[in-house]
């Protein structure tokens, strides 16, 4: 997918733009499901299905709210699903029979959609496998793609082609710039059409130095390169280059999970990355160019001590903070602040798993009265 030109091309059909959206959450998350759902009455249709296995987008499933309450329930009183068990959680576990057993599901992380106060659809990210703990990056990733896709609807409904573009434009790259993932889109000849921040800062090149004049394998370690056009000839049968034809060949790397290297910074340090090539296409269908999705394999130790911080300070303020804060799921009190007891003068016992309308006043006026 080209990052910065064929971004542009979401001036498209709205089906379109979110096929290029269900692409790149399944290739940047590296699950083999995405997907993109529709509010419709009690219903939610699916608008856009990608599968990575079979490179295919399908629609049309059908999910309704009778059949899985517990589901809709979950969407409708929170921004995030957050099912690292997804057969076992409580806001997914009714899919299991119909839905995720079938499809070999063992984990979903799923974002709503929100605009003007009500929930358009959901974006789904499904792990075919099993269950999988969703880091914190890969939660805001989804909540930021599901913003850019409410930003996409809106504008198709309401801007002329051309707000639509720059709106889209502009928003494409605040997300990109927001991962934390180093996203790199080449031409068919491997020269850099786009990088994202997180590029820039893991390589400690600026994107206006390499943009149309160098290819990935700057930045990748040379010794390693020809080790591995060594091997890789041996194993095709034909010679192959130390250069960025070398990633594009190697099955390792267009595998979904990627393959390690090493890349050298531009002060000459290095560092092991993951990374996964994948062949992008234009509007048009015609194979343009490449995606290279890198993550340093040391990130995971760094986001885990960074969640356990972001964890500590939400404690904090949660506890600390004069207004009153209460954590509710299907349509029950499971958690809430000192300010909150305060303010409904009650202890934590009294509150936790009742619903809101035992504190409305017409229940208080009642239970005086009684």
């Amino acid at each position: 997918m080209e990052l910065s030109r064929n971004w542009a091309s979401w001036a498209q059909p709205l089906d379109l733009a979110l096929q290029r959206v269900t692409h790149l959450l399944a290739h940047v998350v590296q699950v083999q499901r995405a997907t993109i759902w529709r509010v419709d009455g009690a219903a939610l249709v699916c608008v856009d299905l990608y599968d990575a296995a079979q490179d295919s987008h399908t629609r049309g499933t059908v999910l309704l709210r009778e059949d899985f309450p517990g589901y809709f329930s979950a969407l409708d009183y929170g921004r995030v699903v957050d099912a690292a068990d997804a057969p076992t959680d409580p806001g997914t576990r009714d899919l299991a029979d119909a839905y995720l057993e079938p499809l070999g599901i063992g984990a979903m992380l799923d974002s709503t959609l929100r605009m003007a106060g009500s929930t358009w659809g959901v974006i789904c990210i499904e792990h075919v496998g099993p269950s999988r703990d969703w880091r914190d990056d890969e939660r805001r990733f989804a909540v930021s793609v599901a913003d850019l896709v409410a930003q996409m609807i809106v504008l198709d409904e309401a801007c002329s082609q051309k707000e639509r573009l720059a709106e889209l434009v502009a928003m494409q790259k605040s997300i990109l710039d927001a991962a934390k993932y180093a996203i790199v889109s080449t031409d068919l000849d491997g020269k850099i059409r786009t990088l994202n921040r997180a590029a820039e800062g893991m390589l400690g090149y600026g994107a206006g130095g390499l943009i149309g004049r160098c290819t990935p394998a700057l930045f990748h370690d040379p010794t390693e390169l020809i080790r591995r056009a060594e091997e890789l000839s041996s194993i095709l049968g034909w010679p192959m280059s130390p250069d960025f034809e070398l990633l594009t060949a190697d099955p390792a790397c267009l595998g979904q999970d990627g393959a390690e290297w090493t890349y050298v910074r531009k002060d000459g340090t290095r560092l092991r990355v993951r990374l996964s090539v994948t062949p992008t296409t234009g509007h048009d269908g015609q194979h343009n160019g490449y995606l290279c999705v890198a993550t340093e394999t040391s990130a995971p130790k760094r986001a885990q001590a960074s969640l356990r911080d972001s964890e500590a300070r939400y404690q904090a303020l949660f506890e600390n903070a004069g207004d009153a804060i209460f954590l509710m799921r299907d349509g029950r009190f499971i958690d809430c602040n000192p300010a909150t007891l305060r303010m409904f003068g009650c202890a934590g016992a009294d509150i936790i798993g009742v619903t809101p309308n035992v504190f409305s006043p017409l229940a208080i006026r009642r239970s005086d009265w009684g």
